[in-house]
């Protein structure tokens, strides 16, 4: 994934909290329940029972980042072409 580029939405797959990213752990950690996640968004500790969904993400004309927050994607769609642009 290291060419891609995506917009992770930052709400627990566990119970919708908003996780932190801690800079020291170089992770997302969930405040509630103690969910962590890499920066990719893959969860790896505590309860969440999957990744963090992703936003639809996709460059305009002058080749500005737009983020569409009404569509999501779970893990199973991170390979759809809306779900990630080119870096």
């Amino acid at each position: 994934e290291k060419d891609r580029l995506y917009c992770l939405q930052a709400k627990c797959t566990h119970l919708g909290c908003t996780p932190n990213w801690s800079e020291a752990d170089r992770a997302f950690l969930c405040p509630c329940h103690g969910g962590q996640f890499h920066s990719n968004g893959v969860n790896f500790a505590g309860p969440p029972p999957r990744p963090l969904d992703r936003l639809k993400i996709a460059l305009d004309e002058d080749g500005q980042i737009v983020v569409d927050k009404g569509e999501v994607f779970t893990a199973r769609d991170f390979g759809h072409p809306d779900a990630f642009v080119k870096a």
